[in-house]
């Protein structure tokens, strides 16, 4: 038996254990309503307490020959205890049981008869019986408070029960678990054991309701500690350089991100960030012979790769949120009246710091997100507004008259094929060859993915002259799309072509002669089939989304793709459509501020590339940032992809968040580009992860469980607290580019 300092920290470590476990099945208790006996909590709360109790037990008191103490020293205390020697007949019985289902003997039928129905445990409930069966039957608590009293007549002297502080401590702490009812009730997640996403966060409120409250708001922090470090916070000089240095590098056992040679943490004294800063030939300020300067100038290259990678994710300007003023009550309506009536009472950049660091009024946000989004430009006159407005209602009434003309040929061919396939039925006649084509050839594309009809080796551009009529140009084989060639459902675009051919189309409701190609309408007919039954289902719960309005939203996303029909409608278009019909309730304007905010958003579509560089740039920014979140993302299965961020970035969070919510980060992130990143985007995603990173340390999460826990948490998050962290990861990336 260890003695003096070493067996204090036995002691002390078999107790933190204990403390552990009791807080975990008192969290499942408070979240859950219950505590299922199966609880693997339940498991790792016996296997702390026993051996606890078994802790310098004597061996007279254990039994020489019994291979199970606790039940010897269970059945000891119960010759002096009526509560202990109940327990072991209880717990005797249930191992004869056992022991004959296992021996299957002849008798078994009629000891079930007469005992309890056998129970079903598991190889570990059945290692602990003695302990777990004395925790449901609430005398836990008694039997070792009992032994505690007892304690010399049991226990070594070294022992934890024997110690006046520690027994006791341990005998109060298994009071609360005792008090609590057990189930085995299957209730509707028994086939589901993971916690929800709910119980996880209670859980964690729970558990750090003694710590600082703003703990998240604080993290990423740049300097973080190492698990493995050691040594007194004084042991170590120059400690805020060094920590800096070394979250960069991980920790001691991880190879270098930007590094070469696995360059490891030595003793580090001075301040590398103070030369980087003075730009001297690359030596650092060593008041100490001991440390080499080669490893130094190391990291100060590393350092300055860091800062060279993350550059272009951040302005390097830091634009303060104090100065000329405080920005924290966003942009007002009293600021925007003013700026309306003279345009040079405020820059654009300061009222674009006013809305990245505070938000939008609610009452003017029609009136400024078109300037945000390119529709209107700052500084333009009443008169320049109006002429713009013009401008694009006469686009969007021309657009909307091309388009519905197509959509009345779409409208007559699927007549025609449903009253042919109705005659068909009713007579039994085999229908005409000509028109059994058409009909295959409309089943068949209108089964195609999104990617097979919304890609082309060309640009097709429908464009409307002064005199009304319709046609499509190509631009010249120099200026071709650079998106990723895919396969065509189609023929040669260019036959797409309206023309006079015979074979083409006019439309029944048009009035100025316009046909249609077959290809341009069976492309038409897919997209529209498409965005039908999208629109259909666009947030049908939100008050907003009445019959007309939900016909606004048909009639905008149509008219956009019959622009860029080469392409084409894709899932989840109509989600970033929404928030802005219902800002901004006016279908031509919606149209043209859409148009403007899908050339950034059109890149994160299957067409573009932009989502792979996303993931690429998250993956740096956690690893440097959060190196410990890294490590286990890299651990548990390895989903350092980031694909569970795939909808946050397709769809700037908008199914992550409730519509108030949405329109204050969407407003942040126009913001954004031109305060402080264009990738604005990127440090919600990584917010929105820092926010709940202890939950996601503490539960040792894999690829799975991250996906059902954000899932789970849509629209549940803080935004306000998501858009501050966000705006301090920027600001922290800043500061390690500039070095300050």
């Amino acid at each position: 038996m260890a003695s003096g300092p070493a067996g204090a920290e036995t002691r002390q470590r078999l107790l933190r254990t204990v403390k552990k476990e009791v807080k975990q099945i008192m969290e499942e208790a408070v979240t859950r309503k219950f505590v299922h006996e199966d609880s693997s909590h339940i498991i790792s709360f016996c296997a702390a307490v026993e051996a606890c109790v078994l802790h310098g037990l004597r061996r007279r008191a254990a039994g020489f020959l019994r291979s199970n103490k606790i039940a010897a020293l269970f059945m000891k205390v119960g010759k002096s205890f009526p509560p202990a020697d109940e327990l072991s007949r209880k717990v005797q019985d249930l191992e004869q049981l056992i022991e004959n289902a296992r021996n299957q003997i002849q008798g078994l039928q009629e000891n079930v008869r007469k005992l309890p129905k056998l129970p079903n445990l598991s190889p570990l409930a059945i290692k602990h019986l003695w302990i777990r069966t004395a925790l449901f039957e609430k005398v836990l608590d008694k039997i070792v408070h009992y032994l505690v009293e007892n304690s010399s007549k049991y226990y070594e002297k070294e022992a934890l029960l024997m110690d006046p502080v520690d027994g006791p401590i341990l005998a109060s702490l298994l009071v609360g678990p005792c008090a609590l009812e057990y189930t085995k009730m299957k209730t509707a997640d028994h086939f589901w054991t993971d916690p929800s996403a709910d119980e996880l966060v209670q859980r964690h409120r729970i558990h750090s309701s003694h710590l600082r409250q703003d703990s998240p708001t604080k993290r990423p922090a740049l300097c973080i500690q190492k698990r493995l470090s050691s040594g007194s916070m004084d042991d170590r000089p120059s400690l805020s350089a060094r920590d800096y240095v070394e979250s960069l590098h991980q920790n001691s056992r991880a190879t270098l991100l930007y590094g070469k040679n696995n360059v490891l943490v030595q003793k580090f004294m001075g301040s590398i960030l103070e030369t980087l800063r003075r730009g001297k030939e690359g030596r650092m300020v060593d008041d100490d012979p001991s440390l080499s300067p080669r490893t130094g100038l190391a990291y100060c290259r590393h350092l300055s790769t860091v800062r060279t990678h993350l550059s272009a994710l951040v302005n390097h300007m830091i634009v303060s949120p104090d100065l000329p003023c405080d920005a924290g009550h966003g942009l007002t309506a009293g600021i925007w009246e003013q700026y309306l009536q003279d345009s040079t009472s405020y820059e654009e950049q300061e009222l674009l710091r006013l809305i990245y660091y505070g938000g939008i009024q609610p009452e003017i946000r029609k009136a400024v997100w078109p300037f945000l989004l390119g529709h209107y430009q700052f500084g333009m006159t009443e008169a320049e507004r109006k002429e713009v407005d013009e401008q694009i209602h006469a686009c969007y009434a021309q657009t909307m008259s091309e388009w519905l003309g197509c959509e009345a040929i779409v409208r007559q061919r699927e007549r025609e094929s449903h009253a042919a396939a109705l005659a068909k039925c009713s007579s039994g006649a085999s229908l005409d060859g000509p028109l059994h084509r058409m009909m295959h050839r409309d089943s068949t594309i209108s089964n195609e993915s999104s990617q097979s009809c919304s890609s082309g080796h060309q640009n097709i551009r429908l464009q409307s002259d002064s005199s009304s009529s319709t046609q499509v140009t190509f631009p010249s084989e120099g200026n071709l799309s650079e998106e990723p060639e895919m396969e065509s459902l189609f023929p040669a675009l260019a036959s797409l072509a309206v023309s006079t051919a015979a074979n083409n189309e006019a439309s029944p409701v048009s009035s100025s002669g316009v046909t249609y190609s077959p290809e341009l309408l069976d492309l038409y007919t897919v997209n529209l089939h498409r965005i039908e039954k999208d629109v259909q289902r666009c947030d049908r719960n939100y008050w907003y989304f009445t019959p007309a309005n939900l016909e606004k939203l048909r009639n905008i996303m149509c008219s956009y793709i019959w622009q860029h029909i080469e392409i084409g409608y894709v899932q989840g278009m109509c989600d970033l459509l929404a928030p802005l019909l219902v800002i901004l309730d006016d279908e031509a304007l919606t149209f043209s501020c859409f148009t403007e905010l899908m050339k950034r958003m059109n890149q994160n579509f299957p067409h573009g590339g932009a989502m792979d560089t996303h993931f690429a740039n998250m993956r740096s920014l956690i690893q440097i940032l959060d190196s410990e979140l890294f490590e286990l993302m890299h651990q548990n299965g390895d989903y350092t992809h980031f694909y569970f961020c795939y909808r946050w970035f397709l769809l700037d969070f908008k199914r992550e968040l409730v519509y108030d919510d949405v329109f204050s980060v969407w407003e942040t992130i126009w913001a954004a580009k031109h305060v402080s990143s264009t990738h604005y985007v990127l440090f919600i995603a990584l917010a929105l992860v820092e926010v709940y990173r202890d939950i996601i340390l503490e539960n040792n999460m894999d690829f799975t469980d991250i996906i059902k826990f954000f899932n789970e948490m849509a629209e549940r998050h803080n935004t306000k607290q998501i858009l501050k962290l966000a705006r301090d990861l920027v600001y922290k990336v800043q500061t390690l580019i500039e070095n300050k």
